[in-house]
């Protein structure tokens, strides 16, 4: 048994891989949070390096920690904008543990991909399963899907529930999802609310 006066703490990456089996007392991330800037693991010119480094980290590791590391690259590679790179693994993952595609963390960044690939049916799917229902981030890039997809009284009411997390974002992400929600007010003939 494990205590503390805090309850247990855990890295992020591990509670990523847990997915829903974690326990009482952890707080991980939210599963649709979308860490860029952290998972992109240092300047662009240490991309090659670095993603050495993870595949290396895969062919070395057995069980769970496969499966972490194999998060870590699909996480990796969505931070760098390689959209398909991330589905891949994330593909590899669901050859190797079939229960992997029930995980909220799994789910949340396969909808992103997708997202960002223009596969927003099945961006959606992903992002509306389990306790990403419910979930502030996964609301957030539902409004972004449904903004593209020209649906907008749907993309405002998914902002509105998502745009709380907003702040936790890259300014580049922030101002993707404030043009989104603007174009759908003023669609909406909203136009104070786009302002």
């Amino acid at each position: 048994e494990i205590t503390a006066s805090s309850g247990l703490q855990i890295s992020d990456d591990v509670a990523r891989s847990l997915g829903e089996g974690r326990k009482a007392g952890m707080t991980p991330l939210a599963p649709a949070f979308m860490d860029f800037e952290r998972w992109r693991r240092g300047p662009p010119e240490k991309f090659s390096e670095t993603r050495d480094q993870l595949r290396a980290s895969i062919a070395s590791s057995k069980l769970v920690s496969r499966k972490n590391n194999q998060m870590s690259l699909a996480q990796f590679y969505l931070a760098h904008g390689l959209e398909a790179e991330a589905l891949g693994v994330l593909g590899i993952m669901a050859s190797e543990d079939a229960n992997v595609i029930n995980d909220t963390y799994f789910k949340g960044l396969s909808g992103v991909a997708n997202y960002y690939l223009g596969r927003y049916d099945k961006a959606e799917k992903d992002l509306t399963v389990g306790a990403l229902k419910n979930d502030s981030h996964a609301k957030l890039w539902l409004g972004a899907i449904k903004a593209q997809q020209n649906i907008w009284k749907e993309a405002l009411i998914n902002f509105d529930s998502g745009f709380a997390v907003l702040g936790k974002y890259s300014t580049e992400i922030r101002d993707e999802m404030r043009i989104l929600a603007g174009t759908a007010a003023l669609s909406m003939g909203e136009i104070e609310r786009a302002e």
